[in-house]
């Protein structure tokens, strides 16, 4: 039986991983060790104590908005 103590350590356990965006357009598809380099070259950088995953939905929904970019629109991320 699998067990992982948290979210992110079972997110970790995938090869590949999928984001989307509003509207099911594709923001990244490829291995989960490349997805925060990959949002890190967009400037969306994880906080501290802060759940990668769970960040990057909050960006992609515009929940939350990455750093100091007041006017980011996940529209703009690369397909």
């Amino acid at each position: 039986m699998l067990q992982c103590s948290d979210s992110y350590g079972l997110f970790r356990m995938f090869d590949d991983v999928m984001f989307l965006a509003k509207g099911g357009r594709t923001v990244y598809l490829g291995p989960v060790d490349e997805v925060e380099d990959y949002f890190a070259s967009m400037n969306i950088v994880v906080p501290e104590r802060m759940n990668p995953p769970d960040h990057f939905m909050d960006v992609l929904e515009g929940i939350r908005r990455p750093g100091e970019q007041q006017h980011f629109d996940p529209k703009t991320l690369p397909l």
